[in-house]
């Protein structure tokens, strides 16, 4: 007794099923046989207005290259995006760059190497130019935080660490001033 009333009820069940499939496509056909019909006018609806919100004030523009800085164009993006992400002052990584290298992408002098002058103990060896600003100015911006100071900074960028002699520190923020006044 118990199979047949599974039996029954597993008939019941596929009846079922075939209904709501023939159900579904008389729906379809319907509606793509109405599809053709005109459709009815739209209600009319009165405008709303919406007051939308004041926009933000101007952005601050995106540096365009300069051909004076003797950097490509894809250097200087480089450059401006890293000084902003390190918060560090373009002029002051121009005046870095300029000391360091010359704006000599492949200066090496067999320690340190690139536009930024990497050291080889402390930074992967042979990264690309832009890799190599983006190294050197992170690690100046890192310097700027622990130190609180340019000078100590850019002597320990250059020393390893703050010996208290400024002359290399000097060079840097004199060239970064004549980059402030230039760009």
């Amino acid at each position: 007794m118990r199979k047949r009333l599974d039996d029954l009820f597993s008939a019941l069940m596929l009846l079922a099923a075939i209904a709501v499939l023939l159900a579904g496509y008389y729906c379809l056909s319907h509606s793509i046989a109405r599809a053709g019909e005109a459709m009815p006018a739209p209600i009319p609806v009165a405008p709303v207005c919406i007051e939308l919100p004041a926009p933000d004030p101007t952005p601050e523009p995106t540096p365009t290259y300069d051909p004076a800085m003797p950097l490509s164009a894809e250097l200087q993006a480089v450059l401006y995006e890293a000084c902003a992400e390190s918060d560090v002052p373009v002029a002051l990584a121009l005046g870095v760059i300029e000391v360091e290298s010359c704006f000599l992408a492949d200066a090496d002098n067999g320690q340190c190497y690139g536009l930024m002058q990497l050291n080889r103990d402390y930074f992967p060896d042979k990264l690309f130019p832009a890799d190599n600003l983006r190294a050197g100015i992170e690690y100046l911006g890192r310097l700027l935080g622990q130190y609180g100071d340019p000078a100590a900074a850019l002597t320990a960028y250059n020393a390893g660490y703050d010996t208290g002699r400024r002359a290399y520190a000097n060079a840097v923020l004199s060239a970064a001033e004549w980059w402030e006044e230039s760009t």
